[in-house]
């Protein structure tokens, strides 16, 4: 397990993500990264995470899962992974493929993010 504290959104893979406080979620412990997630942990359990699996072909990140636990939610917890995923795929040079259905909302509703949707740039359905 890799804590991400700090400012920058992405770096490197030991890089560091914004504190949530500047998001206007409280309360909350930092972003960490394993290969192919991003989570949220207290006291060694999983309160939220994104998963994701890497198209090294493609070059895209696919967004496979977002959950968010009773404790967090609510609380922008799953906009702030979609939005990790989304700065690592602009470190990277990667597209997205949003499967998630939450993933895909964002997508949506945040047109911001469009320049890392894989495809024609059209918004997800």
């Amino acid at each position: 397990m890799q804590a991400i504290p700090g400012l920058s959104l992405f770096e490197s893979q030991s890089s560091k993500i914004k504190p949530f406080d500047k998001t206007g979620v409280k309360n909350m412990e930092r972003i960490e990264h394993e290969e192919g997630r991003f989570y949220v942990a207290k006291d060694g359990k999983d309160l939220a995470e994104i998963t994701y699996k890497r198209n090294e072909i493609a070059g895209e990140l696919v967004i496979e899962h977002t959950r968010v636990s009773e404790e967090l939610r609510g609380q922008g917890t799953g906009e702030k992974l979609v939005q990790t995923v989304v700065e690592k795929a602009r470190k990277e040079n990667l597209k997205i493929v949003p499967e998630c259905s939450y993933a895909a909302h964002q997508f949506k509703k945040h047109p911001e993010y469009h320049d890392v949707l894989s495809g024609d740039g059209s918004q997800p359905n």
